[in-house]
C-alpha cells in the first residue's frame, strides 16, 4: 500500500502546479502525505545521512522563526509541511518502488504534458510555461530511472523531453537539460563513477558565472544565450532578474533572519509595485528563511553530492541547482519541482527494485507497520 501511496504522491505534487485550481491544487498532496504518515507509522531517518538531518533541520528551524514572527497562515503551513516532508521523503529509500510504479508515474505524467496548443508559447494543463517545463524535467527523471542501464531507451527519453522543454521555451530548463545529459552519460557510461568533487567545483564556478552575468556580463554570457534563443524570449534578456537580484540582496541585508516562508512576493511588492518572485531559488530561501536557512539548504545539497554514488541523481540535482539561479522553488514544500530538489536523494538507480510487481501489501511493509 505504501508504494501505491508514494506513486500517488508524485501525481499529487504535480497537481500543485495546476494554478487554475487555486489553493485546491494542494489538497491531493496533503491527503496523500497524511495517509503515508498514518500507514507508515514508523518514520525512517537514515542515521548516516548527517547532511540530510543537519541541512533540513537548519533550514526548517531557521525559517520557522521569521515565519511565525512576520508571516501569515501561508508561512505557518510552509513550516508544517516542511517538517512533514522532512520525515516522509526517506521512505522512498526504505519502501522501494518497482519498475511498474515508475512506469505508471512516467506514463501518467507524460499524458498531462501533451500540449493543448503550440504557438509562440506552449499552452498546457500547467499554464505557465515555466511550470510546464519544470514538470517536463521532473518527468524525464522518472523515465531515465525506469530505463536505467539501457542506453538507447534513455537517449529516446532525453530526446522526447528535450523537445517538450524546447516548445516550452524555458531557456534555463533547456540549459539544465543539456548539462544533465553531459554529466549523466559521462558519469554513467564513460567514466562509470560519480564525480563528487567535480560537481561541487562546477557549482562554485557556475555561481561565479551567474554573479558575473547579473552584475556586468563581462564574459558576454547573455549575448550568447540570446543568439541561440529561438522564441519570443530572444529580446527579453534577463527579464528584470538583475533588478530582482539587487533588491533581494537588499532585503536580505535589511533582515538577515528572513521574512517568513512564502513571504518573498510580499516583501518584493513594496519594491516593484506588484507581487513577484525573486526568480532565484537561493535568494528566495535567503529572503524568506534567512541566511541560516540558505546555509542549511547548501549543506543538504553539497552533502549529498559528496556522498552520492548515483550518477543519475547527482547529475539531475546539479542541473536543477543551475536552474535555481534563474527560477524559484522552496525546498520541502508541496510542488513537484520542490520535491525533486530532495526526492532523488532517496529515489535513484541504487534504491529502486527491479521487477514489475504491483501488490497492495508487501511483507516488508507489514513489518514496518
Amino acid at each position: 500500500m505504501l508504494r501505491l501511496l508514494m506513486t500517488a504522491a508524485v501525481f499529487a505534487m504535480a497537481t500543485a502546479h495546476v494554478v487554475t485550481l487555486g489553493n485546491a491544487r494542494y489538497l491531493p498532496i496533503i491527503v496523500v502525505l497524511g495517509l503515508i504518515v498514518v500507514l507508515g507509522k514508523r518514520i525512517y531517518l537514515p542515521a548516516d545521512r548527517w547532511w540530510y538531518q543537519l541541512g533540513c533541520g537548519l533550514f526548517i528551524l531557521a525559517s520557522a522563526v521569521p515565519s511565525f514572527l512576520y508571516g501569515n497562515k501561508l508561512a505557518y503551513a510552509y513550516v508544517a509541511f516542511g517538517i512533514l516532508n522532512f520525515v516522509t521523503y526517506p521512505i522512498f529509500e526504505r519502501i522501494r518502488l518497482t519498475n511498474l510504479h515508475l512506469l505508471i508515474i512516467l506514463a501518467g505524467l507524460t499524458l498531462t504534458l501533451v500540449p493543448l496548443s503550440v504557438g509562440r508559447r506552449v499552452v498546457s494543463l500547467y499554464g505557465n510555461p515555466n511550470n510546464y517545463s519544470a514538470v517536463v524535467f521532473s518527468t524525464m527523471y522518472f523515465g531515465m530511472l525506469l530505463f536505467r542501464g539501457r542506453l538507447l531507451l534513455q537517449l529516446g527519453v532525453l530526446a522526447v523531453f528535450s523537445y517538450l522543454i524546447f516548445i516550452g521555451a524555458s531557456r534555463s530548463m533547456l540549459g539544465a537539460m543539456g548539462v544533465f545529459a553531459l554529466l549523466y552519460f559521462g558519469q554513467a557510461y564513460l567514466l562509470r563513477r560519480t564525480l563528487k568533487w567535480v560537481l561541487v567545483a562546477g557549482f562554485l564556478v557556475t555561481s561565479f558565472g551567474y554573479y558575473s552575468l547579473i552584475t556586468s556580463d563581462e564574459f558576454r554570457i547573455m549575448e550568447t544565450i540570446q543568439a541561440n534563443t529561438y522564441s519570443d524570449k530572444r529580446e527579453r534578456g534577463l527579464s528584470h532578474r538583475d533588478a530582482l537580484f539587487y533588491q533581494s540582496l537588499k532585503l536580505v541585508g535589511e533582515r538577515p533572519t528572513g521574512y517568513g516562508l512564502g513571504m518573498s512576493n510580499t516583501a518584493l511588492r513594496d519594491r516593484f509595485g506588484e507581487q513577484i518572485s525573486p526568480h532565484n531559488t537561493y535568494l528566495k530561501v535567503a529572503v524568506e528563511g534567512g541566511v541560516l536557512a540558505l546555509v542549511g539548504f547548501l549543506v543538504l545539497i553539497l552533502g549529498f553530492w559528496l556522498s552520492s554514488t548515483s550518477p543519475l541523481a547527482s547529475s539531475f540535482l546539479f542541473a536543477l541547482m543551475l536552474r535555481g539561479f534563474f527560477e524559484s522553488a522552496t525546498p520541502l514544500s508541496l510542488s513537484l519541482i520542490s520535491g525533486m530538489l530532495i526526492l532523488p536523494m532517496f529515489l535513484n538507480e541504487r534504491t529502486v527494485r527491479t521487477g514489475y510487481r504491483l501488490r497492495f501489501f508487501e511483507p516488508a511493509e507489514r513489518s514496518a507497520a
